[in-house]
């Protein structure tokens, strides 16, 4: 390739490179200096190449060297040590497993880009692998014969004429010794000067045998092999990617509130994912848990989606959250119907307790969320969740979190991390609508219901936090984490109409019956998970 045309390829990577990511653009810059170093290789074989067009050995459109690709293997580990590694290189750093998820939607999104470099992705130890085949592979087998042949026969006419130059040199040399001792008596050469002599002229021998081997090894090719075969790879990895994994812990909590009524609870996850590109990543999921609600639902089904986009150290997450409870139970008996009929005839609603519950708690949320990654060791981050009515009560609430997270150093055998986070929230809670606050009968007041007033119950805003150990291995992690809230067992208690709720004497504005439950208080919680992707399962 001349010189206009080099100009001419990297004006055309300029163009491409318009509109990639950070990323993108640091693989592409790494293949386009491959095919430089390649074309610099191929320049010793040119004259070779046109020596056997001439001759009408080989045919000038079986080759194109200006088009060939040098190797290029490049993973998403070494990608993510270049791209956000320290600078200056730092002893001990590794990237983050974040980073390298980064690189490798951008080593795919590169493939689906540029179909024109003969890109094939497939799985190495180290992650996903791109590869572009060695420039070699595309030679036809008579060039490289061919050349093979040209520096075997090179390399034997020049061994044969440094060993005649060797030689002449002894000769040269051993004439110069006879001639230097004609005057010596009878011909025979002074004493000691002949040994010296030889060994002159074995040394001058032996220098230019090397000198012209070292020139011979300077102007051989690298060593041929025969045509490459390309290893052996996965089928063009898709944008389409999938997360799935379940968990079993010792209790179901949300936002520092029971959901199993402290009881051990089993969950699952499955959630299809499309990248975009490298920055962005849409998805949609659905998860199931165990529940004890006081309505008696079967469990909890969420169906959620949205898109993730990335911006170097900082991830985003925008979407919606559908929370749905099926098969639960009606218990007022002061709304004519099922639920009158399905209410203790004692209490008017739950038995022992009289709190009332509607069948169908389902409601859903949109949220934003954001995580910044500082280092390997440490990120935190804040989310926001709004719903127009939680758990279908007619009250609309704002959720608003923050965490934080730090990877403690590796000190535990067999591979095992380790982690300490914190979360804190504090969700604002509007106003239920009649169905919790009905005119009550003589002596029973529902939770939330003040004398007969027939408006909704004011739900308490409160906050929640929640710190803990994780430890990681492979794909599991093991959670212990202390969980708790400032809400007291009364308001607790108008909040969640808990089945287990007991007298208690836990009065409060929203809570006149002075029953109390534990749903909201301290807990310790032991989670058992496991979490997996596609590339898991190859």
């Amino acid at each position: 390739m001349g010189k206009g045309e080099e100009v001419a390829e990297e004006s055309d990577n300029g163009d491409m490179s318009r509109g990639l990511g950070r990323i993108e653009r640091a693989i592409l810059a790494r293949i386009a200096s491959s095919k430089r170093m390649a074309i610099n290789r191929t320049k010793k074989y040119r004259k070779v190449v046109e020596t056997a067009i001439a001759a009408g050995r080989v045919q000038r459109s079986d080759i194109n060297l200006k088009d060939d690709e040098s190797p290029v293997h490049i993973t998403a580990r070494t990608l993510a040590y270049e791209c956000f590694g320290p600078r200056p290189q730092k002893w001990g750093w590794t990237p983050s497993r974040s980073q390298i998820k980064v690189c490798t939607r951008a080593i795919q999104s590169i493939a689906r880009k540029f179909p024109q470099y003969g890109i094939i992705l497939g799985r190495g130890r180290k992650g996903t692998v791109l590869t572009i085949p060695s420039i070699m592979s595309s030679l036809p087998p008579e060039i490289l014969e061919l050349v093979d042949r040209e520096a075997r026969t090179k390399g034997a006419r020049l061994m044969s004429k440094t060993l005649v130059l060797a030689a002449s040199a002894a000769v040269a040399l051993g004439s110069i010794v006879t001639t230097s001792n004609a005057d010596a008596p009878k011909g025979q050469i002074a004493p000691g000067e002949w040994k010296a002599m030889k060994k002159i002229a074995c040394a001058a021998a032996l220098a230019l045998t090397c000198a012209a081997v070292s020139g011979f090894a300077a102007d051989m090719p690298t060593k041929t092999q025969p045509t490459l075969v390309s290893p052996p790879v996965s089928a063009l990895v898709s944008p389409w990617d999938v997360a799935f994994g379940a968990a079993l812990m010792s209790d179901y909590n949300f936002r520092g509130i029971t959901q199993s009524n402290h009881k051990p609870s089993v969950a699952a996850y499955f959630e299809p994912r499309y990248n975009f590109n490298d920055s962005w990543q849409g998805y949609l999921g659905l998860s199931g848990e165990s529940i004890s609600f006081p309505n008696r639902a079967a469990a909890e089904i969420d169906f959620y989606g949205g898109i993730r986009p990335t911006f170097g150290k900082l991830a985003l997450d925008f979407g919606a959250w559908y929370y749905w409870y099926p098969g639960g139970t009606c218990f007022n008996g002061f709304i004519p119907g099922e639920c009158a009929n399905n209410a203790d005839p004692n209490t008017g609603g739950l038995p022992i307790n009289g709190n009332v519950i509607k069948s169908d708690l389902s409601f859903w949320e949109i949220y934003g969320k954001a995580t910044y990654t500082v280092n390997d060791q440490f990120s935190f981050g804040g989310s926001v969740y709004w719903s127009p009515s939680v758990l279908s009560s007619g009250a609309d609430g704002t959720y608003i979190a923050g965490t934080a997270k730090y990877v403690l150093p590796t000190v535990l055998p067999n591979g095992i991390g380790w982690f300490i986070s914190a979360d804190v929230g504090h969700w604002f809670l509007g106003s239920t609508d009649g169905f919790y606050c009905v005119p009550a009968a003589s002596g029973v007041l529902p939770a939330g219901c003040s004398g007969i007033l027939s408006g909704g119950v004011n739900y308490k805003s409160y906050t929640n936090w929640d710190v803990g150990v994780g430890f990681t291995w492979k794909q599991f992690t093991l959670d212990l984490r202390y969980f708790d809230t400032d809400l007291n067992k009364g308001d607790c208690n108008a909040f969640t109409s808990a089945q287990n709720a007991r007298f208690d004497g836990s009065f409060t504005a929203i809570n006149p019956g002075g029953f109390g439950t534990n749903w909201c208080s301290a807990t310790f919680i032991a989670k058992l998970s496991v979490d997996l992707t596609k590339d898991n399962l190859k």
